[in-house]
């Protein structure tokens, strides 16, 4: 019974049935992407157009649903359920016999004759099923009455004797499995040929549409030249004709145009006439009102140069009358300064008289000053050096009492280094003991976890 088990998993490149979308109905179709066991995507063999697979319709909806293969969500579901949960609390001897020719459903029991009790766990297309066993996953095969049934019926299986095929079953499924094989191969070269002739087909077919295409496009072509052709010729006549009748045209604008420019001309003569008859008259004009104007300024720079003459004449007169009185003023104050000086020379010799009496007696003072100046240093001296005595007695004193200080000072800090050390010791030993309190706590802690961990096994 090996054919049961043999590989019939799509790959890319094989034919299958399904529907297609543009075609509106079943056809052959190439298989184009894979995945997980699954046709994801085909072309269809008849219109070329490639599209997500689609199961074929059939003659109703409820064939479809049946047909159509399980989703991979379905069959994660499915593959959660263990073998052990499946058959919790069953007796094989109520199961029924695995046969080829039964159909089955999702999650139902059956008794195989070479692998035990097992369940379904997914359906794969029609005729090919996902089953759990004891020993793990198998891929069998059902819904197939074309194929013999080598299965013994239920009632003749001892519930005590230990299941698995006979010999002679062993080698009806060989030979049925060699059979299949056969026929699978004969199949395949079939499908091969038969998709080849296809491709044949249709790549002449294709040819030919282009061939006619080409034609079609040709004689379209050489349509377009000869419309294009005489268009041309017909734009030419037009364009030629519009040409003689926009030249005669031109032709009368440029008469009328001089016409009009030669009176044009002879109003322009006469006008500029008249325009030059009037700027003479003008021109004329100007000059005498120009020499009447000129004589005026004549006069009135005249009367001008006089006005200013006797001007002059005043400045000069206030000018010579200014200088005399500044003269006077210079003599008198020349006097007051003479006068001045001679008084301040009186009072200067006076004070330099008294000055000289008076330094003499300063000088007199100062000789009794410096004497008793002297003997006052003489006193201030001896008394410096009793101070000086006294103090450095003090300062022997002082000194010897900071030497004393400082020992005492130099036993408090060691003092208290002994007291630090201490109690840093304190504080190493207690983080010590903390620590090991903590590796306890997780040791203890651990243990139970173990104890449940076990327990829950």
């Amino acid at each position: 019974m090996d054919y049961i088990f043999q590989d019939e998993t799509p790959t890319v490149g094989r034919e299958a049935d399904a529907y297609c979308t543009t075609c509106k109905t079943d056809t052959s179709h190439t298989i184009v992407t894979v995945f997980e066991g699954e046709i994801r995507s085909v072309q269809c063999s008849i219109c070329n157009q490639s599209h997500s697979y689609r199961p074929p319709r059939g003659e109703s909806d409820e064939e479809e649903e049946l047909l159509e293969p399980m989703t991979v969500t379905r069959r994660r579901i499915a593959a959660d359920l263990s073998w052990a949960e499946a058959v919790d609390g069953v007796d094989p001897a109520e199961l029924p016999y695995y046969s080829v020719r039964e159909t089955y459903e999702d999650r139902e029991l059956f008794d195989h004759p070479r692998f035990g009790v097992g369940y379904v766990s997914a359906l794969v297309g029609d005729t090919k099923l996902e089953a759990v066993f004891e020993d793990g996953k198998r891929m069998l095969v059902f819904n197939r009455a074309d194929l013999p049934d080598s299965t013994p019926p239920k009632t003749l299986k001892d519930p005590n004797a230990p299941t698995g095929p006979t010999p002679e079953e062993l080698e009806e499924a060989a030979r049925l499995a060699a059979a299949e094989k056969e026929e699978a191969a004969r199949q395949k070269a079939a499908e091969k040929a038969e998709v080849a002739r296809l491709k044949a087909e249709e790549k002449e077919k294709a040819a030919k549409k282009k061939a006619a295409e080409r034609e079609k496009a040709a004689k379209k072509k050489a349509a377009e030249k000869e419309k294009a052709a005489k268009k041309k010729a017909a734009e030419k006549e037009r364009a030629a004709k519009k040409k003689a009748a926009e030249k005669e045209k031109a032709a009368k604008k440029k008469a009328a145009e001089q016409a009009k420019l030669a009176k044009q001309k002879e109003a322009k003569k006469k006008a500029l006439e008249k325009e030059r008859a009037a700027k003479r008259k003008t021109a004329e004009k100007l000059k005498s009102d120009r020499l009447k104007a000129a004589q005026k300024k004549a006069v009135e720079k005249e009367k001008a140069a006089k006005k200013k003459a006797a001007e002059q004449a005043k400045a000069a007169k206030l000018r010579e009358a200014k200088k005399k009185a500044a003269e006077r003023i210079r003599a008198a104050k020349q006097k007051a300064a003479e006068k001045a000086k001679a008084a301040k020379l009186k009072a200067a010799k006076k004070k330099a008289a008294l000055k000289k009496k008076a330094t003499k007696k300063k000088a007199t003072k100062k000789k009794a000053t410096k004497k008793k100046a002297t003997k006052k240093k003489v006193a201030k001296k001896k008394a410096t050096k009793k101070k000086v005595a006294k103090k450095k007695a003090t300062k022997k004193k002082a000194t010897k009492k900071k030497v004393a200080k400082k020992k005492v000072a130099k036993k408090k800090v060691a003092k208290k280094k002994a007291t630090k050390k201490k109690v840093a010791k304190k504080k190493v030993a207690k983080k010590k003991a903390t620590k090991k309190k903590v590796a306890k706590k997780k040791a203890t802690k651990k243990k139970v976890a173990k104890k449940k961990a076990r327990r829950k096994r």
